[in-house]
């Protein structure tokens, strides 16, 4: 099955508010995990608003490859204007710090905040550890899936740097996204995934990242 719908159904689960519990997520993750493609470990020189941030090499590299539009938990086929960023530019690249796993969206136009990034981790058909950050004021309308301290995202720089709630201890496959809230009901995205066991993830302090 192509990625696109996986991604549409973890969208789903990432995005709108849920009225429920535990039901809803499993049902918004259903759909066939993606095979563990290898990526090339990649470095990226990124400017930041004080200096060239290197960052630290990783195998765990995601681009958001694939746009998507849910209303009212249903997916529709996106409009690419209504996206928050063009698909294939923002590339997510995963560290481990803290016992958590920490999520660098890199290429992510600082004209085109506020966005709401968010993250989970696939076990088999499950979306577990889900949560959403926002990084401007609303960006992630009435989500039921708000990260809460230490969990969340913050802006080092042009990097949107995401402190995720999945612990350091798990493996699966790694879920990110960039959203953008049109009201309480619609949103669109982009998302990419990476399997934690494409290679193993460095260990970083936030300070390698520029934070």
């Amino acid at each position: 099955m192509r990625l696109t719908i996986l991604a549409i159904l973890a969208a789903a689960l990432l995005g709108l508010a849920a009225c429920g519990g535990g039901d809803d997520e499993e049902a918004g993750a259903t759909g066939t995990q993606p095979g563990t493609t290898s990526f090339e470990t990649v470095t990226d020189e990124v400017e930041t608003t004080e200096e060239i941030v290197a960052l630290p090499d990783t195998p765990l590299t995601a681009t958001l490859t694939e746009g998507y539009t849910v209303v009212n938990g249903t997916p529709q086929d996106p409009d690419p204007a209504d996206l928050p960023v063009e698909p294939d530019t923002v590339i997510a690249h995963w560290y481990k710090s803290g016992g958590s796993w920490v999520v660098v969206y890199v290429d992510v136009p600082e004209s085109e905040r506020p966005l709401c990034p968010g993250n989970s981790l696939l076990i088999a058909d499950f979306a577990d550890d889900v949560s959403n950050s926002p990084v401007g004021d609303g960006a992630c309308g009435t989500s039921a899936n708000l990260a809460t301290d230490p969990a969340g995202a913050q802006e080092c720089g042009s990097l949107i740097v995401y402190v995720t709630a999945i612990p350091a201890s798990k493996e699966g496959v790694l879920t990110s996204t960039i959203e953008v809230w049109e009201d309480d009901t619609t949103i669109h995205g982009v998302t990419g995934f990476v399997s934690s066991e494409t290679g193993e993830a460095p260990e970083v302090e936030l300070s390698d990242l520029g934070c």
